[in-house]
């Protein structure tokens, strides 16, 4: 074992049920020598999982049968996946309640967290659910799953509501950012575990995609017209979604996520423009925000920050409330056109 595996797992190792949010991995991080403490961080944690394949359309996707632990400096979490390639759902699966697919990235997937502990598994005692996210996925996988591997059309056939969870860096994952792609590369790996990332364009006002891109394509941070190209493929890519839901008679929603803790303000900004674009192209949102925005300390691990298991109950919470209110409503009509 590495010296870095070594660490990790001394850094990690906790008794079972402890509340990692509480001091004690904190202080065995102060102890490591900074620049191990960086390798950590940043190592590739995708290799090491083993949770993932290449995907020639999506650029990776969860390894089928996959059961693997993850350790991390205030994190150890069991991840098991399904023969269809999707994470599972711990839960009650009560029969006759609505059927509901999430997709999303990590923090749906349930990230740092237990197959029990996720959002999804809290929600599936009181709805069938189905949770297809994938760490690293943004608005470009999410549209290919359901216009180009089927979920639509499964979905309609379950009689299934489709329910994207978004949040602002999503924006950073539909066209060239080199920040991203060179994120994606570290965390998934090279190899045939990683392939690249989907690409779209605004060509003729109408949305094209282009295959993965690489980090060879990338384009810098600061590039000019890098924010404006990924708010129109994000709203393009999501309004496609909703146009072909809707086609299929199938409901499509999009569940505004909770800020983590300490976030920039532009999020908070590209956050609250997303809700008034939602509501401008009619597609229906679930806001899973709280009144004050973030969630609190407790519900998110200091140094990863992502949900602890408190988080993904808070979340489940609101999201019950959220469907509660608007399972009741009637479908809404097709989205506008995808080029806009």
């Amino acid at each position: 074992m590495r010296i870095v595996d070594r660490y990790r797992r001394w850094l990690s190792s906790t008794t079972a049920g402890t509340d990692l949010s509480c001091s004690q991995p904190l202080r065995r991080a102060s102890m490591v020598p900074p620049q191990l403490l960086g390798r950590l961080l940043r190592a590739p944690q995708g290799e090491r999982l083993n949770l993932f394949d290449g995907d020639e359309l999506l650029g990776w996707k969860l390894r089928p049968n996959a059961d693997t632990w993850q350790w991390l400096i205030d994190v150890r979490a069991h991840y098991t996946v399904g023969p269809e390639g999707r994470r599972n759902v711990v839960g009650a699966h009560p029969a006759g309640s609505p059927l509901l697919y999430f997709i999303g990235c990590s923090f749906t997937f349930g990230y740092c967290v237990d197959d029990d502990q996720t959002f999804a598994a809290h929600t599936a005692r009181s709805h069938r659910v189905e949770n297809w996210a994938v760490p690293g996925y943004g608005p470009g996988q999410h549209y290919l799953l359901l216009t180009q591997r089927g979920l639509i059309e499964r979905a309609a056939r379950a009689g299934a509501t489709i329910i994207d969870f978004w949040n602002p860096i999503h924006l950073h994952r539909v066209w060239r950012r080199r920040s991203w792609l060179v994120n994606q590369e570290r965390f998934i790996a090279s190899g045939s575990k990683y392939l690249g990332n989907p690409l779209f364009e605004i060509e003729g006002g109408a949305l094209a995609h282009r295959g993965l891109v690489r980090i060879a394509a990338a384009v810098p941070d600061d590039t000019p017209v890098l924010p404006a190209m990924e708010w129109r493929i994000n709203e393009a890519l999501l309004r496609g979604m909703h146009a072909a839901a809707a086609a299929a008679g199938v409901r499509f929603m999009v569940a505004m996520l909770p800020e983590l803790a300490d976030v920039p303000r532009v999020y908070v900004e590209q956050m609250a423009r997303m809700r008034g674009r939602l509501d401008q192209l009619g597609i229906d949102r679930l806001d899973l925000c709280a009144p004050g925005g973030a969630l609190e300390p407790r519900a998110t691990f200091p140094f990863m920050h992502y949900p602890t298991p408190l988080g993904h109950e808070v979340l489940a919470q609101r999201l019950a409330s959220e469907l509660a209110l608007k399972l009741k409503a009637p479908t809404p009509v097709s989205a506008r056109a995808v080029g806009g």
